[in-house]
């Protein structure tokens, strides 16, 4: 996608949710950073157990949410609402 389009996207986007909650938040790649490598941590400690792979990525997917959730409310409660 060229840049323009892409950018006017993501200023609508930014818009949107300032409208909505009075605060632009830039800190969403953040959280899925910190997700994706939580993840890939439990997927890399259970490759070699035995696991079928399948089970492996679903287990990691599911210690990641909760991971983000926190750091999201963290992120929440310390930046922006202390």
């Amino acid at each position: 996608m060229p840049p323009g389009p892409s950018g006017a996207s993501g200023a609508a986007s930014q818009e949107r949710c300032y409208g909505i909650i009075q605060l632009i938040n830039f800190a969403h790649g953040e959280v899925v950073m910190i997700g994706a490598m939580v993840a890939f941590s439990v997927i890399v400690a259970l490759a070699g157990s035995g696991v079928p792979p399948l089970f492996i990525v679903v287990l990691g997917v599911m210690v990641a949410i909760p991971v983000c959730m926190g750091v999201g409310y963290a992120v929440e409660r310390i930046a922006y609402r202390p």
